[in-house]
């Protein structure tokens, strides 16, 4: 039996992996900051409100629409939850999977 917050992160990320970016949003706090680390094109730390425009349609640029998030596993209790996730796209007629 998984735990509620598993569920709830499970629905999150169904939706958005549909695409559905506002039901996504749903799931989340408004105080909620979004960080990719690194020093790539995208890196950085949003705030809710950054993360469709600009956080997500600069994704879908630098990918020309490509970007897949696939989610492996989740699992969660009282005070965290992880998500295993695969993300493939394609770029400069390059494909990548991480």
């Amino acid at each position: 039996m998984s735990h509620s917050n598993e569920e709830t992160i499970r629905a999150a990320y169904t939706a958005f992996v549909q695409g559905d970016l506002n039901g996504y949003l749903g799931y989340c706090t408004d105080n909620i900051t979004f960080t990719v680390p690194g020093k790539g094109k995208i890196s950085g730390t949003y705030k809710r409100d950054e993360f469709i425009s600009p956080w997500v349609g600069r994704v879908l640029e630098l990918t020309n629409g490509t970007f897949r998030e696939n989610v492996n596993d989740i699992v969660a209790n009282d005070d965290r939850g992880v998500v295993l996730v695969t993300h493939e796209f394609e770029r400069n007629n390059k494909k990548f999977k991480y």
